[in-house]
């Protein structure tokens, strides 16, 4: 019995023969293979972590690698353009949180602790009261932007 679906005999097409097999050499590459016959050579076989320390080791140095020599010192802040003090917090979804918390350079890159430090001086630079007192009054949005900001860039999943 055949289902229903299938083609009627002799309207099958053959457009040439079937290839003959043929044999190829594959090489191994990447860290993981790298380190697991590193583990053979040395008689390592028992440590079951090595890859996983070895990938990460890896990862981090073309990590460290793709970002150079770049860091948040106190001579390299970036200054906020007139545009992005007038941003309005209702549009929070066009803004660049990167641009508003000064991590341009880093972007994606920026680590947990990049975004917490550029938060911390943004904070102290244009808090409400501090600009109060300077005699700037309801001048709070872009205060409110680098809240929001910093909200999403430390939550990993809104970050992505």
């Amino acid at each position: 019995m055949t289902p229903a679906t299938a083609p009627a005999a002799g309207t099958t097409k053959v457009y040439g023969p079937i290839s003959a097999t043929q044999e190829r050499v594959l090489s191994p590459v990447g860290v993981y293979v790298q380190h697991y016959l590193r583990r053979l050579e040395n008689g390592d076989a028992d440590d079951q972590t090595d890859h996983v320390k070895a990938h990460a080791d890896h990862t981090a140095a073309e990590a460290a690698k793709a970002i150079g020599n770049l860091d948040l010192s106190e001579e390299e802040d970036e200054e906020e353009s007139e545009d992005l003090l007038m941003t309005d917090p209702k549009e929070w979804k066009q803004q660049d949180h990167y641009a508003v918390l000064g991590l341009s350079k880093l972007r994606y890159r920026a680590t947990l602790d990049d975004v917490i430090k550029s938060h911390r001086k943004k904070v102290l630079r244009h808090h409400p009261d501090k600009k109060a007192a300077q005699g700037h009054l309801n001048d709070d949005g872009f205060f409110k932007c680098i809240q929001k900001a910093f909200e999403i860039l430390t939550d990993h999943t809104k970050r992505r």
